[in-house]
């Protein structure tokens, strides 16, 4: 893993302050969740090397997001972390004044207050680990209502361009997500649970740093979801392989901060009927078909409706998951490539670019690839695990 260094932190801190005087905005108030949830860290991380490793609790009396961290960014003046746990040195944070608090939304308030910020208009980002009764815990603290803007572009639009030091992380990533990818599957036998493959996986994603966010495993003729289990796990771990199995994979998660998310499918046995493969090698020409696209300047509406009309002109019903993919880095990112979205590739995104087809009575086939945008065609980080495993 190649460290962001402390000017680049300080850099993204000073572009966030720079759009949000734009904006006409006082300062930024952002807020993210750890815990186990790895799944909205990323824009505290993103601006101070910090997440909250505690676990994301329900409220008690003595204490109140769990889990969560904030930073508030004055647009004059020095950033403020606040978080409800500390574990070990402060070394590798990026701000130099960290407060600790069981009342986070309410610490945040008091520093708004502070800082001279509760009564001037602010952006909020991350607004969706903030529960209503944290934002009247931070008015409380702030001793007066708060004028709120959702400011959340600001860090999408930022996070979505990588440099190259993060561009060296996703390539770290993905290939940690290539060999997971591998071990996972060399356990798709006849006879074998479906938990012992994901397990196998799970061990060595461990070993190099790596996380789960999710583990999307499921087959069948009939009924095809993208999950095994509607329970928790989300993998049917019982569920024993048979020969002619039609099975897909999606994997994604963390490896020292940065996302791997890609996914493979197959016929347990290796041996595909006509109808199987015809699904099978749908969804990687869909793939393929997308990458083509895919170009500094192309709108992502663009390249959702391209996928939707080679599904069409192939026989095949609309996307299934209503997207073809997003934008990744320390989470999956927006944009995404969905109806109506009008941000444009630019040069240096990572995308994960999927498609999950699927034929009634044959099953569902998904396949996924971890790109960087460039000029040409993309630089295709997962290409190192094989399109088919038939």
């Amino acid at each position: 893993m190649q460290a962001i260094s402390s000017e680049e932190f300080q850099a993204r801190r000073k572009r966030a302050v720079e759009q949000a005087e734009e904006r006409g905005l006082a300062g930024l108030v952002v807020f993210s969740r750890g815990g186990t949830t790895v799944d909205f860290y990323g824009d505290v991380m993103y601006l101070s090397n910090f997440h909250s490793t505690f676990p994301a609790l329900p409220d008690a009396p003595s204490w109140s997001a769990r889990g969560h961290a904030a930073l508030v960014l004055p647009t004059e003046g020095e950033p403020v972390l606040v978080t409800d746990y500390l574990d070990g040195s402060k070394s590798h944070i990026e701000v130099d004044d960290v407060r600790e608090t069981l009342q986070v939304p309410g610490g945040v308030g008091k520093v708004l207050a502070e800082f001279g910020l509760a009564g001037q208009p602010l952006g909020l980002v991350g607004a969706q680990c903030l529960a209503l009764p944290w934002f009247q815990q931070m008015e409380a603290g702030a001793g007066r209502e708060l004028d709120f803007t959702f400011a959340d572009e600001i860090l999408e639009r930022m996070r979505s361009v990588k440099s190259s030091a993060e561009l060296s992380n996703m390539r770290e990533a993905a290939a940690v997500g290539v060999e997971w990818m591998r071990r996972t599957l060399s356990c798709v036998e006849e006879g074998r649970r479906v938990g012992e493959a994901v397990g196998e996986g799970l061990r060595y994603l461990a070993s190099q740093g790596g996380m789960m966010a999710d583990v999307a495993v499921a087959g069948g003729t009939d009924h095809n979801p993208l999950f095994g289990s509607t329970s928790v796990p989300h993998w049917d771990s019982q569920h024993v392989l048979q020969e002619g199995e039609l099975l897909h994979v999606d994997q994604w998660g963390p490896v020292n901060n940065y996302f791997t998310d890609f996914g493979r499918s197959l016929v347990v046995g290796g041996n595909p009927t006509d109808a199987q493969k015809e699904v099978l090698e749908a969804s990687v020409l869909l793939v393929e078909h997308l990458l083509d696209g895919i170009r500094p300047g192309v709108a992502f509406d663009a390249i959702h409706r391209r996928g939707q009309d080679w599904l069409s002109d192939n026989g095949f019903a609309t996307a299934t998951l209503g997207l073809f993919g997003h934008s990744l880095g320390l989470n999956q990112e927006s944009p995404w490539i969905v109806a109506g979205e009008e941000a444009e590739f630019e040069a240096d995104m990572v995308i994960a670019v999927e498609a999950f087809v699927e034929r009634p009575g044959v099953g569902a086939s998904n396949f996924e690839q971890n790109v960087i945008v460039r000029d040409g065609s993309p630089e295709v980080l997962t290409a190192a695990c094989p399109s088919r495993w038939w």
